[in-house]
């Protein structure tokens, strides 16, 4: 592995870590196809390509247009970087242990505050 396969990688993780804080915050199950929260339409495979679709699409659904949050190319970007940053620092197998870490507190980070704001929303 390279640090660019780590930073593919962690930008992998980032697109699953704002699924899975948007569908626990809404009590949804993290399996299925992913669909825009707008008009429910199903999502196409180039359009769940990390960052690149985001900026393909403009920020916003192919199929009706509505804005996506900047959000979402943040985490994907922020976790690649910080899985590149981790592999080039440590041994991979350390790399991957505390990345895991940092995504499940990411996601249950997220989770809670989408709770939050849908309840007081």
């Amino acid at each position: 592995m390279t640090v660019i396969s780590a930073f593919a990688f962690g930008l992998a993780f980032g697109s699953f870590a704002n699924v899975a804080i948007d569908r626990i915050a809404q009590g949804k199950a993290l399996g299925g196809r992913s669909s825009c929260d707008a008009c429910g339409r199903v999502l196409r495979w180039w359009e769940l390509v990390p960052v690149a679709s985001y900026i393909a699409l403009r920020g916003r659904c192919g199929g009706c247009g509505h804005a996506i949050g900047l959000r979402t190319p943040a985490v994907e970007l922020a976790c690649g970087l910080a899985f590149a940053a981790l592999y080039a620092a440590t041994p991979p197998l350390a790399a991957v242990v505390v990345f895991a870490g940092l995504l499940l507190t990411l996601i249950a980070c997220g989770a809670l505050l989408g709770r939050r704001e849908r309840a007081h929303g």
